[in-house]
C-alpha cells in the first residue's frame, strides 16, 4: 500500500477510535452516575460534556474550540435524548396504528437511537465546524446510530428473562448497557464525521 493510502487510512481511523474511546470513558462514568442517582438526563449531560471534552483534547481541529465544544456536548446530549424519544412517542400518540406497527416489529428503539445520534451529531457538527458540516455529520452519525439501536433493541428483547441475560446483567450490574452502547456509537459517529470532514477540507473541497 502506498504512503498516501496509509496516511488516508490513519486519518480516517484515528478520529473514529478517538471518538469511541472518548465516549466510552464518559459513558462508563455516566453509568456510575445512573446507578447512584437514576437520573438519565444528568448522566446524558456528563456523557456529552466529558465525551466532547476528551474528543476536543485529542482531535487537533477541535482543540481550539475546547470550551465551546464541551458546553455544547453537555447541553446537546440530553436535548437529543429527550427529542429523539419524544418524536417516536409522538408518532405513536398521533398515529397509534403506525406506532403499534413500529413497536411490534422492534423498530421503536432503533429509530429513537438513530434520531438521537443524528440530532446530537448534527448540532455538534454545526457548533464545531459550521453549517456545511451537516452534510457529513448528519448521515454519518445517523448510520452510526443503527448498530446502537439494534443492540439496544436486542438488550430489551424477549430474551430478557433468560439465564444468559441474567448472567450478562449480573456481570455488568454497575453498567447500563443500553446507555453505554448509545454513547459509544455516538462517539464513533462523531469521530468518524470529524475525520471525514477534515479529510475533505484538506483537499479543499467544500463539504
Amino acid at each position: 500500500m502506498s504512503k498516501n493510502n496509509n496516511s488516508k487510512d490513519k486519518g480516517m481511523l484515528i478520529p473514529l477510535i478517538t471518538g469511541l474511546l472518548s465516549f466510552f470513558v464518559s459513558g462508563v462514568i455516566a453509568c456510575v452516575v445512573i446507578g447512584l442517582t437514576d437520573n438519565y438526563i444528568f448522566a446524558a449531560g456528563i456523557t456529552g460534556g466529558l465525551g466532547s471534552l476528551l474528543l476536543a483534547l485529542l482531535i487537533r481541529s477541535i482543540r481550539t474550540r475546547l470550551i465551546r465544544t464541551t458546553i455544547a456536548g453537555a447541553l446537546t446530549m440530553p436535548l437529543s435524548l429527550a427529542v429523539g424519544f419524544f418524536l417516536v412517542e409522538g408518532v405513536g400518540a398521533l398515529m397509534p396504528q403506525v406506532g403499534y406497527k413500529i413497536e411490534s416489529i422492534g423498530l421503536a428503539d432503533v429509530i429513537a437511537v438513530i434520531l438521537i445520534a443524528a440530532i446530537f451529531g448534527t448540532i455538534m457538527g454545526i457548533i464545531i465546524y459550521g453549517i456545511y458540516s451537516v452534510r457529513i455529520f448528519l448521515p454519518v452519525c445517523a448510520v452510526a446510530g443503527i448498530p446502537a439501536g439494534v443492540l439496544v433493541n436486542a438488550l430489551n428483547g424477549p430474551w430478557r428473562g433468560t439465564a444468559a441475560y441474567t448472567a450478562i446483567m449480573d456481570t455488568f450490574r454497575q453498567v447500563d448497557l443500553n446507555f453505554l452502547s448509545m454513547a459509544v456509537f455516538m462517539g464513533i459517529g462523531m469521530g468518524a464525521s470529524a475525520g471525514i470532514y477534515n479529510r475533505i477540507k484538506q483537499k479543499s473541497i467544500r463539504p
